[in-house]
């Protein structure tokens, strides 16, 4: 082969095996985004999970920063549970203390105890459901706190 036929060789090449090995994404799944709000006010920080509600399906969790996801999912009815977590207030942890189960344990550590902020109606308990199917899909889910 000589220098100008190896060069055109690579060039079609590359013209149509890239696309077969990389870039194309008929994986089959379905990219969904969104924003996750409790009482109106976007989460800043938690995880989003959506499991198939039958047999068939993945399920796929996803980070939420700022109120907002992306995810990749199979196509089917999803179950979505939502978290989210705060640290304890110093309140909370002297309540905790008092309990006598934890105040004389040595590795009771107040500062690495989390509190979920979402309601179980929305992540162990979820009531939440979403049907995906076709394109890319828009998903916004604004949570109602149990204390309003």
């Amino acid at each position: 082969m000589t220098k100008d036929n190896k060069g055109v060789f690579l060039f079609f090449a590359l013209f149509f095996l890239l696309p077969v090995f990389g870039g194309c994404r008929n994986d089959g799944l379905i990219s969904a985004s969104g924003n996750v709000t409790l009482d109106g006010v976007p989460l800043q920080d938690g995880m989003i999970t959506f499991l198939p509600s039958g047999a068939e399906g993945n399920s796929a969790s996803a980070s939420i920063a700022d109120g907002k996801y992306n995810v990749r999912l199979t196509p089917g009815t999803m179950i979505v549970r939502i978290i989210a977590e705060r640290p304890y207030t110093d309140e909370e942890i002297k309540v905790l203390r008092a309990n006598p189960m934890y105040n004389n344990d040595p590795l009771f550590n107040p500062a690495n105890l989390k509190k979920q902020i979402i309601p179980v109606v929305y992540n162990e308990q979820s009531v939440l459901k979403e049907e995906i199917k076709g394109t890319t899909k828009s998903l916004n889910f604004d949570l109602k706190s149990a204390e309003k």
